[in-house]
């Protein structure tokens, strides 16, 4: 089963073929029946047995009311035993269901496969002219790669003018590196005919949420934001067109998004509507804010600055001791602010005669 949607390569055009590309009696005429012109792609380019092998293929299934759809397969016993690998076969067939989608957009001119960047630093899986001249490259991701060498990858496209669009397998996951760079986010169903969008989860609806900023984001969202719990949408591939920014969501799209923004945003008014018409009954507790220490104040008494002096009674020295000298002495101001002398340990005595 392994054989199943081998990629052909036409030796008298040198171009890779798939079997949807032709009728089955063009294929016939030209595979392992006919004039042998039409072989292994995977083969001739060294995949699994030496380059330049030429292994004329087979055209199967397809016939009237089967249920098979029709593919390119070995002779029996010729190629590989068990046929090539799944993610050899997968990037190839993946490749050239790429290039025929993008073949058939409006603004296409020209779309070819496995073509080298202008400064051959880089081969695209498939290239992709616009009509205005823009340049794009298709690129398709099975197996794993690096941070460093996907980072690379980038650098080059960006360095000539290439806008890259990346088409990862689900298997895989569109990785960390990758997930935030504009249109190096998609991934491609294993059956090549669903592209996954990464949709922002939308953002939790805490607190007064209907009146803070970025409403938009307590709905579905695209592009996600940075950290956001993302689901992947699956939409048919031929639901989406390309234009110079790269892939372009399908309307249907578009509009699910709005109508899911419409919704939150009917739900905002509500909610805003609800707390107007009922108010809280009572507001939490507030900090109590501390007043600054006031400017000492002019007192309300006049002290007795300047004037006789005259004896004052320590609290500590009570009457009865020997020498009563010891328990007065004078003073020639008084008041509770009296310098020494709190003003519970003061008590006035008659002035001396």
């Amino acid at each position: 089963m392994r054989d199943r949607s081998v990629v052909g390569l036409d030796l008298i055009t040198n171009i890779s073929v798939h079997v949807e590309d032709a009728s089955r009696a063009h294929w016939q005429n030209k595979g392992h029946n006919g004039d042998g012109t039409l072989v292994c792609w995977h083969c001739y380019h060294g995949t699994d047995a030496l380059p330049g092998t030429q292994v004329p293929l087979l055209y199967k299934g397809g016939r009237t009311a089967g249920k098979v759809r029709p593919y390119f397969a070995h002779p029996p016993r010729v190629g590989p035993p068990g046929g090539h690998h799944p993610e050899t076969v997968w990037h190839a067939d993946a490749k050239h269901t790429l290039l025929r989608w993008a073949a058939s957009q409006p603004r296409v001119t020209a779309a070819t496969t496995e073509y080298w960047t202008a400064d051959g630093r880089r081969r695209s899986d498939v290239a992709v002219t616009l009509d205005d001249g823009t340049q794009l490259a298709l690129e398709v991701q099975r197996q794993d790669l690096t941070d460093q060498a996907w980072i690379r990858r980038h650098e080059d496209y960006a360095a000539v003018g290439v806008v890259e669009v990346w088409f990862w397998h689900p298997r895989l996951g569109v990785p960390g590196v990758a997930r935030h760079e504009p249109q190096c986010h998609w991934q491609l169903a294993d059956d090549l005919t669903r592209v996954g969008i990464p949709i922002g989860v939308a953002h939790p609806a805490i607190g007064d949420w209907f009146d803070q900023p970025g409403l938009s984001l307590r709905a579905p969202h695209y592009p996600p934001c940075r950290g956001d719990e993302t689901s992947t949408w699956w939409r048919d591939l031929n639901s989406f067109t390309i234009d110079p920014q790269g892939l372009h969501l399908p309307t249907t799209v578009y509009a699910e998004l709005r109508a899911a923004r419409a919704d939150v945003a009917v739900r905002a008014r509500a909610a805003r509507e609800h707390q107007r018409m009922n108010p809280p009954l009572f507001s939490l507790p507030t900090t109590p804010t501390v007043s600054p220490t006031p400017a000492a104040s002019t007192p309300d008494w006049t002290p007795n600055a300047g004037g006789p002096s005259h004896p004052v009674q320590r609290v500590d020295t009570l009457p009865g001791m020997d020498d009563p000298s010891r328990y007065e002495y004078p003073r020639s101001a008084c008041g509770p602010d009296s310098p020494a002398v709190p003003a519970d340990d003061v008590r006035g005595l008659p002035k001396a005669a």
